[in-house]
């Protein structure tokens, strides 16, 4: 399986930055996630992270099939 681009655009202390991660195909949103986990350097001892407490207040991908940017839902930020 070959690698494609997820193009993302989030909210990090009311400032919004843009990013272009690597993607398998397969899970959008865990991918996302994950990656903006490693950005912010956040210790992944637990199992969940509040990426809310770390200053993401939204977070939106690109869906290629729908050519829609897609919203992660808050709750999902809250336990990423």
């Amino acid at each position: 399986m070959t690698n494609k681009q997820l193009r993302i655009h989030y909210g990090f202390h009311g400032k919004h930055k843009e990013k272009i991660i690597e993607w398998d195909g397969c899970d959008q949103i865990n991918t996302v996630l994950s990656a903006l986990v490693e950005d912010l350097n956040i210790p992944t001892a637990t199992q969940t992270v509040n990426l809310l407490e770390h200053g993401i207040d939204d977070v939106f991908f690109f869906d290629e099939v729908s050519k829609k940017w897609e919203e992660i839902p808050t709750k999902w930020l809250a336990r990423a």
